[in-house]
């Protein structure tokens, strides 16, 4: 059953620029000679939303409270032998515990090339078109760095990964949303309603999609590669999920669109499907002139990755698909039986093609139950209810909105909640009993 959480009025209109407190360059500016008012750099508006979440959660765990934790996808899965024998044979050699490259040892550049033309039918360079990066937030961070100035629109799909807003808000751009459609033409149409609307600097998407898992086709990035060349803006499209397609296949991507190479860039990580988060290994791999910048500008701020990771991550991009295959069979099934559980209890679940997560609306009867104390009607957010009446941690839906909670259209998102599938299936099904114990 598939969500039709993009069927409301929202589908298909412009969602205006969310209100903040960071003015354009505001994240660049000193006021004073010295002391607070003369740091260069602003923390307005970029705060944590889920901090009082983490509050409560720290305090259940501390007084002895089963928690089940599905808040962040941050990978349970043992990652694989060969990547570890890897580092710890690398990092017996002397002579690579001295400083790195920041753009990448060639080896490892080279990996990444070779994983795109065998998996993904994308040929590339792997002295211009690829440079790596301290996982995708760093992708994103430079690339923003490199193709924004405060003030540019951005224009992103939402629900969207809450690192895009954070990282706008960083950057001083200003954020243009649309919400996603039930088809990928109605998704096309609303993009080119907003590159008609305002003068977009840069599409930033990510597809396979966090936090719903659709995945899209080849000809919707054909459509938007046309779209940022008529309307002369570039596109980067964050591809974490691009191994973690739940029928094996891998997911179209956009650098294998006819043109894309003039104005798309793409980032790339191991963190989901290698299970290897704490790593931070990531590219932003496409347009030369764009990763040749980004590659100038990461030589001013870093030395780049620890060479024995960049040894074993280049390892594992080398392997072939084997070893990803065990992380997507996992969260397939892991999926599967989340969302019977959800379904159950009355759950609206959009079955997710690809990832580690399960995007739901939580059905009338579930929210009621939680609001409902002693005969009053809780205002308190839903997902600190859900984990103090149930001791299930979840991501709330407004967090991958383009306003926060407070701005006045958190409503959006704000029946939904996002899973992420970091436990056993046995603790998964142990959601769904716990859930289903409130009504």
């Amino acid at each position: 059953m598939t969500i039709d959480s993009c069927s409301t009025q929202y589908e298909g209109e412009l969602i205006p620029e969310p209100q903040t407190s960071l003015s354009s360059g505001e994240a660049n500016r000193a006021s004073g000679p010295v002391g607070e008012d003369a740091l260069h750099f602003s923390m307005a508006g970029v705060t944590d939303p889920l901090a009082s979440l983490r509050d409560h959660k720290l305090a259940a765990l501390q007084a002895g409270k089963d928690v089940i934790d599905l808040s962040m996808f941050n990978p349970d899965l043992t990652p694989q032998r060969l990547l570890l024998d890897k580092l710890v044979e690398a990092s017996t050699k002397p002579h690579l515990h001295r400083y790195a490259v920041s753009r990448g040892v060639r080896k490892l550049r080279e990996a990444f090339s070779n994983k795109y033309r065998q998996r993904f039918e994308v040929i590339l360079s792997p002295e211009e078109e690829v440079c790596v990066t301290l996982g995708s937030k760093d992708a994103l961070l430079q690339t923003l760095g490199v193709l924004t100035k405060p003030g540019d629109t951005v224009l992103c799909v939402e629900p969207l990964y809450p690192s895009f807003r954070s990282a706008l808000a960083v950057s001083g751009a200003k954020l243009l949303s649309v919400a996603l459609s039930p088809s990928e033409n109605e998704l096309a149409a609303s993009i080119e309603k907003a590159l008609k609307t305002a003068p977009v600097k840069l599409i930033l998407l990510n597809f396979p999609h966090n936090p719903t898992g659709r995945v899209v086709s080849q000809d919707f990035w054909d459509r938007i590669v046309s779209l940022a060349r008529e309307y002369q803006c570039h596109v980067f499209n964050d591809f974490v999920y691009g191994e973690l397609v739940h029928d094996g296949s891998a997911a179209p991507s956009l650098l294998r669109s006819e043109g894309a190479r003039a104005c798309c860039i793409e980032s790339y990580s191991l963190s989901k499907a290698y299970s290897v988060p704490g790593w931070r290994v990531a590219a932003v791999l496409g347009n030369a002139q764009i990763v040749g910048a980004i590659a100038s500008r990461k030589s001013t701020l870093d030395f780049g990755i620890f060479l024995p990771v960049q040894i074993a991550a280049a390892a594992a991009l080398e392997s072939g698909p084997s070893i990803s295959r065990v992380a997507v069979e996992e969260y397939r099934s892991r999926a599967k039986a989340l969302c019977a559980v959800l379904e159950k209890v009355g759950c609206v679940v959009e079955h997710p093609a690809a990832g580690g997560c399960v995007w739901a609306r939580l059905p009338s009867g579930v929210e009621d139950a939680l609001r409902c104390s002693g005969g009053e009607m809780e205002s308190r957010p839903i997902e600190e209810l859900l984990l103090e009446k149930t001791g299930i941690v979840v991501a709330p839906g407004w967090y991958y909105g383009a306003r926060q909670q407070g701005d006045g259209a958190a409503a959006l998102w704000s029946s939904f909640v996002r899973f992420a599938l970091v436990a056993p299936r046995e603790r998964l099904r142990e959601v769904g009993a716990r859930m289903g114990a409130l009504t």
